[in-house]
């Protein structure tokens, strides 16, 4: 039976590899559980914190959309209000020459 659990803590795995090396004096197989036990521990914790960063890099890119659609309104805002001071200014001043 496995009496390593992947819900202990780091230090506690950390010290049965310690102990069950010092004990084994030449059987490299006795620490091989608890270190088994640790590397499942560290790849549930690194697969939470995949996900939490995917969830964050999506948050992201939505925000950075976000940010590009209002840029290209402004943007499509300031060029119409542009031809519109042009034109309220030809209108304005009929008598001088249209330079451009």
């Amino acid at each position: 039976m496995n009496k390593y659990n992947p819900e202990q803590s780091e230090e506690e795995l950390l010290d049965a590899i310690k102990s069950e090396t010092d004990a084994c004096a030449g059987n490299t197989a006795l620490p091989l559980q608890p270190f088994a036990t640790l590397l499942v521990k560290l790849s549930r914790a690194s697969d939470a914190q995949a996900k939490a960063n995917l969830m964050l890099q999506k948050t992201l890119i939505i925000f950075t959309v976000l940010i590009i659609g209002m840029t290209l309104a402004l943007l499509y805002l300031g060029f119409e209000q542009l031809q519109v001071s042009k034109s309220q200014l030809k209108l304005s001043n009929p008598d001088t020459k249209n330079h451009g």
